[in-house]
């Protein structure tokens, strides 16, 4: 791949501030894909930890002193516990880090700056998205969609379907989005996690340990790899990444709901697939002058969390939200491709909404 072009970068961030009323990309951060040599070097300086902890340096001499002249406070791979693929033309997904800068620092300078670098083969702002907007009237929380006794019928004949077949309790769905409250009666029952995804390797081992050696510890229920700075909003979780994927704007419970929602236990509504199981995923928060269920999504989390489901053995992922370009996000979803994982994405509810996800064929 080639290096960002200041001309491809100056049409990128353009073309991501006409898409939304947000920002759409990180202030306080940027992204890295190493050439191959520094990524060794930084391989072999403790850089890809098998937990995803922020380091001082690199290793790699000429970014680290580019990054110490901006004032960044270090750097975060966006892919933890990988490792280095045999093959030589194989996605080196231990290639790709985050760049933590400052507050007030000009991305676009910083970009051009790094892609200059011969160590680096690519450097890209962090594209931000929105989660795809729902309905506003009534009919939003009605199964409509499921069934209209209308003719002629404008449904996905659910019950039809579900005289076929009603999902499998081996089938997970990652939902990556802004997490899911594990707590709904609808999702969650009244049981062991009801329709919602368990890790049992970690469920059935030690707390604090990281019994299944993925890289992330205790994750029972999926993750959350929500780490940014931006302020959320009326003490969201934010600060720091976890296995708590909690839903603190509603868009993600909402869309676990549409996917697998507990069918036949007469409250709510019943998911697509009610038999299926649902693993939270979350890489979205409550921006400030946000109103729920429009959550911000970073598209680096969403590489993060596409690989992670891809790593798990998860048959599916959903991402409803808009999506823009992303060179650790392009490596995702390749790999999960080639995986055999089924990529779902929204087809927007607004004309002209960026869908890089949507329209990527691999």
């Amino acid at each position: 791949m080639r290096r960002l072009a200041s001309s491809t970068l100056a049409i990128l961030l353009l073309a991501a501030q006409s898409a939304a009323a947000q920002p759409t990309h990180r202030t306080d951060a940027i992204e890295l894909r190493l050439a191959p040599l520094a990524a060794q070097r930084a391989r072999a300086a403790g850089a890809q930890p098998a937990q995803a902890r922020p380091v001082a340096q690199l290793g790699v001499a000429a970014i680290d002193a580019l990054a110490a002249s901006l004032g960044a406070s270090g750097f975060e791979p966006v892919f933890r516990a990988e490792v280095a693929p045999l093959e030589p033309d194989a996605l080196d997904l231990t290639a790709y880090h985050r760049v933590l800068l400052p507050a007030g620092t000009d991305v676009a300078q910083a970009v051009a700056r790094f892609a200059a670098l011969p160590e680096v083969l690519e450097a890209a702002p962090i594209a931000l998205g929105q989660t795809t907007a729902l309905p506003d009237d009534s009919l939003a929380h009605q199964t409509v969609w499921l069934f209209r006794d209308v003719m002629p019928r404008h449904d996905i004949r659910a019950p039809e379907a579900w005289a076929i077949e009603r999902g499998d309790t081996s089938i997970v769905v990652g939902v990556i989005d802004t997490g899911v409250n594990g707590w709904h009666p609808d999702l969650g029952g009244r049981g062991e996690r009801g329709n919602l995804y368990v890790n049992w390797a970690e469920k059935a081992g030690l707390p604090g340990v990281d019994d299944d050696g993925n890289g992330y510890i205790d994750d029972v229920s999926g993750w959350d790899f929500v780490i940014t700075a931006v302020a959320g909003q009326g003490g969201e979780d934010i600060g720091v990444e976890d296995n708590d994927p909690s839903d603190w704007v509603g868009h993600g419970t909402f869309v676990a709901g549409l996917v697998g929602a507990i069918g036949g236990n007469g409250i709510g509504l019943a998911g697509v697939v009610p038999e299926a199981r649902v693993m939270p995923l979350r890489i979205g928060w409550l921006a400030s002058g946000n109103t729920p269920p429009n959550g911000t999504v970073d598209m680096s989390y969403a590489a993060a969390a596409i690989r992670y489901a891809t790593r798990m053995g998860v048959h599916v992922v959903n991402c409803s939200f808009t999506s823009l370009t992303q060179p650790s996000l392009a490596a995702a979803i390749t790999l999960a491709a080639r995986a055999g994982v089924v990529i779902v994405s929204a087809s927007g509810n607004s004309a002209g909404a960026p869908a890089y996800i949507g329209q990527r064929e691999e």
